[in-house]
């Protein structure tokens, strides 16, 4: 058998053993922000230990830039703030927020980040942490946006306060090169 015709059979072989594409395209975004200003939080009663803010992040450029077929994403929610504006709110008695993802039509909660008070003592304006978790998003990747979800818990301000809601997120993403060409 000739080398020309040993490839050709090797490479039917190998597409048709239905092991994936053989040629894909992978890009990522290091980062992509997203800030909601001026949140309203209501004044916690005394009894009051935790609450709850939903931010919308968009999808809708990324996925209208996707070509149609197998598309492989993943979403790395590399760090969230809050940071006070309006009211001076004292921040310290937060002892924890968690940053979540809420996938579509679903109530359970997949945690992405997490932030744990200081032991210091001084009165921070801002809420921050950054994180590595990583969440699979092929069935979302084609979404106009994604929900994400903050809840706070510890003893909360007693008044009203405003903040800006900043989330920064990397996306990776690996499309079969077949479908981008044909």
């Amino acid at each position: 058998m000739s080398p020309p015709s040993r490839v050709l059979l090797t490479s039917l072989a190998l597409f048709g053993t239905g092991c994936g594409p053989l040629f894909f395209i992978e890009a990522e975004v290091e980062e992509v922000c997203k800030t909601e200003r001026d949140l309203t939080f209501p004044a916690a009663a005394p009894t009051t230990v935790s609450l709850q803010q939903t931010l919308f992040f968009p999808l809708e450029d990324l996925a209208d830039a996707l070509p149609d077929g197998d598309t492989e994403a993943t979403l790395r929610l590399r760090r969230f703030e809050l940071t006070a504006t309006q009211g001076n709110p004292d921040l310290r008695g937060i002892e924890r927020a968690i940053v979540s993802l809420r996938k579509p039509g679903q109530t359970t909660l997949t945690p992405l980040l997490e932030y744990r008070r200081p032991a210091s003592g001084t009165v921070p304006q801002k809420i921050a942490a950054t994180g590595i978790e990583s969440v699979d998003l092929v069935d979302q990747i084609r979404e106009e946006e994604l929900e994400l979800v903050l809840d706070a818990r510890g003893s909360l301000p007693p008044q009203e306060w405003k903040a800006d809601f900043r989330a920064c997120a990397g996306l990776k993403v690996k499309v079969d090169y077949l479908d981008v060409v044909f």
